[in-house]
């Protein structure tokens, strides 16, 4: 799949790539979703290009929020308002 990642023809499957990963782990700050994207694509790590291609691909398609520690990304057809929040690490108690 790298060798392939830049081509424009690649875009509608790495947008499915991209939905299916939100439907299954969603909502992603966008960063992470850059991240998962980038290793399930073989690449060691998150360059510029790769983050470019991918909100390229993906950017008006999807909801987004903007909060306190960056964009969340939220699957298709899950508007924001309809989920419940994730917990966080600052909202947990230690036993």
């Amino acid at each position: 799949m790298q060798a392939r990642f830049f081509d424009f023809d690649y875009l509608p499957t790495l947008r499915s790539i991209i939905f299916a990963t939100l439907r299954q782990r969603g909502p992603l700050r966008k960063d992470v979703l850059v991240q998962v994207m980038s290793r399930q694509h073989g690449f060691g790590r998150a360059r510029k290009d790769n983050r470019e291609t991918m909100i390229t691909a993906v950017v008006p398609d999807l909801d987004r929020t903007t909060e306190e520690v960056g964009v969340f990304v939220w699957p298709r057809g899950s508007p924001p308002s309809n989920l419940l929040p994730i917990p966080n690490s600052h909202s947990r108690r230690s036993a």
